[in-house]
C-alpha cells in the first residue's frame, strides 16, 4: 500500500465505482501477508484509511471483509493460521483453545495502537473491537476498557462501535467510568440521537453509580438540549429508560437485548430505583417546563410517551395539562387528515395521551382539561375532524357528564357530519 500514490480526493469513493471488479478486490490484497509483519500501517496514513474504510463497507463482501479483518488479527493469529486447516478467528480459537488467550491479547494490541495513535475511528476498527470483547476473559475486558474509555466518542457511529462502548462502560472500572463520562461533553445531543450511540446514554442510568458525575455531567447539559432531544425518537428512549425503564413498549426488542448482553449482572452496586431516585428530580421539572412551554409535543411521534411518563413523575401536572389540551383543542384536525403521513402520527399521538390517562387515571386531568378547552365548541370542534379526539375524552365519564348537554343539542349537525370526522363514532360514545 505505500507504492501507492495517494492523493487528496475528500472521500474515496472515486477509486471504485469506476474501477473493475478485479480492482475493487485488490485492496484486500495489498496488505502484508507474513505472520511477523506489523498492523497494516495504511490505517495509520488519512487518504489510505479512507480508502480502506470505504472498501470494507461499500465494496467488499463477506469474504473479504473477513479476510481485511484477518490482517489485523496480530502475530499469535497469523502463527496459528499459516499452520491450521481452519480460518476465522472463532475456528482458530476453537482449534487452539490453549492459545486463545494470547489471540486475544494480540487482537488487544493492535486495538491499543491504534488508539494510541488517534486512529480508531473507522468500523472496521470498532469490529475488531467487538470481535475482542465477545472472545475476551474478564481480566482482558476490564484492561481494554481503560484503553477505550476516552476514545469510545469515536466509535458510537456504528453497530459494532455502539457495542463496544456498551462493554466499556460495563466492565471499566469507577475511574474508567469517569474518564467516559467526561469525554462525553459536548456530545450529548448528538449521541442521544444517535441510532445505535443512544444505547450507551441508556446505559449510563443503569451502569454509573455515581449520580454526582451524572449530574454535573449528562443531566446539565441534556437539560440545554431538550429541543433537540425530545422531538427524536433515539433521545425519547434515552429520557423515557431514565423515567420508565421497565415499560417494554418504548423500546425495540433488539435494544433491550443488546443492553441485557452487554452488560452483566453486577455492573453495577447502587440499586437501580436509587440511582434513579437520585436522578430524577434533576430531570424532571425542566421536562415540565418544556412540555407545558411546547404542547405541540403532544403530536410529535413519541411526544405524547414523553407528556404521559412525565406526568406520572410529579403529584400535579394540571399546568402542563391545561397547555396539552388547549393546544389539541386548537389544532385543525382537518387540515392535519390531509396530511397522509403527519395527520396519522399526530392524531395517533393525541388519541394515544388521552386513552393512556382513562385507562391509568393517573392523568385524569388532562382529560379534565380537554373537556373544558372544547366546551362552547365542542360540536364545532368535532365536525372539523376531532370527533375521534372527543370520544376518547368522553370515555372518562366526568368528561362526558361536562359535555353531554352541549353535545345532545348538537346531535342533528354531528349525524350529519357521519364518520368523516368521527362525528358517528363520538355519538355512540355518549349513549
Amino acid at each position: 500500500m505505500s507504492d501507492w500514490p495517494l492523493r487528496t480526493y475528500g472521500e474515496p469513493s472515486w477509486l471504485c465505482p469506476h474501477s473493475t471488479a478485479q480492482h475493487t478486490r485488490l485492496p484486500c490484497l495489498w496488505w502484508p501477508r507474513r505472520a511477523s509483519d506489523p498492523p497494516p500501517s495504511s490505517l495509520l496514513l488519512q487518504d489510505a484509511s479512507n480508502i480502506v474504510e470505504y472498501v470494507y463497507n461499500t465494496v467488499a463482501n463477506a469474504d473479504q471483509k473477513a479476510r481485511l479483518l484477518s490482517e489485523l488479527y496480530g502475530f499469535q493469529y497469523k502463527s496459528l493460521a499459516l499452520t491450521s486447516q481452519t480460518k476465522g478467528l472463532e475456528g482458530i480459537l476453537k482449534a487452539h483453545p490453549k492459545d486463545a488467550e494470547k489471540v486475544i491479547d494480540g487482537l488487544g494490541e493492535v486495538i491499543q495502537f491504534h488508539v494510541e495513535k488517534g486512529i480508531i475511528q473507522h468500523s472496521i476498527l470498532h469490529k475488531l473491537a467487538q470481535q475482542y470483547f465477545a472472545h475476551a476473559t474478564t481480566s482482558q475486558k476490564v484492561d481494554m476498557s481503560n484503553h477505550l474509555a476516552e476514545a469510545v466518542m469515536e466509535m458510537i457511529h456504528s453497530r459494532p462501535g455502539a457495542l463496544v462502548s456498551l462493554a466499556s462502560i460495563a466492565y471499566g472500572t469507577p475511574k474508567d467510568r469517569k474518564r467516559l463520562v467526561k469525554s462525553m461533553k459536548g456530545y450529548v445531543s448528538k449521541i442521544c440521537t444517535e441510532p445505535d450511540g443512544h444505547m450507551l446514554m441508556m446505559a449510563l442510568w443503569d451502569v454509573v453509580d455515581d449520580t454526582v458525575l451524572l449530574k454535573e455531567s449528562i443531566l446539565k447539559e441534556l437539560l440545554t438540549v431538550l429541543d433537540e432531544v425530545l422531538v427524536d425518537r433515539c433521545g425519547q428512549r434515552v429520557i423515557l429508560y431514565l423515567m420508565a425503564p421497565e415499560a417494554a413498549r418504548y423500546y425495540p426488542a433488539d435494544v433491550t437485548n443488546l443492553l441485557k448482553e452487554e452488560i452483566p449482572a453486577g455492573a453495577a452496586k447502587k440499586d437501580p430505583a436509587k440511582r434513579r431516585q437520585e436522578l430524577l428530580p434533576h430531570l424532571v421539572p425542566s421536562l415540565i417546563e418544556f412540555c407545558t412551554e411546547h404542547p405541540e409535543l403532544s403530536l410529535v411521534p413519541g411526544g405524547a410517551d414523553i407528556i404521559f411518563e412525565v406526568a406520572k413523575q410529579v403529584e400535579d401536572a394540571t399546568g402542563m395539562m391545561e397547555a396539552v389540551a388547549a393546544h389539541l383543542a386548537g389544532v385543525d384536525w382537518v387540515a392535519q387528515a390531509e396530511e397522509e403521513e403527519g395527520g396519522k402520527a399526530a392524531y395517533a399521538a393525541a388519541k394515544r395521551l388521552l386513552a393512556a390517562s382513562n385507562a391509568k387515571g393517573d392523568n385524569a386531568g388532562l382529560v379534565e382539561a380537554m373537556s373544558e378547552a372544547v366546551k362552547g365548541k365542542a360540536v364545532k370542534f368535532s365536525v372539523d375532524g376531532g370527533g375521534f379526539l372527543l370520544a376518547a375524552v368522553v370515555a372518562h365519564e366526568e368528561a362526558k357528564k361536562a359535555l353531554q348537554a352541549e353535545l345532545k343539542k348538537g346531535a342533528a349537525t354531528l349525524k350529519k357530519a357521519g364518520e368523516s370526522a368521527g362525528c358517528a363514532v363520538l355519538l355512540k360514545a355518549m349513549k
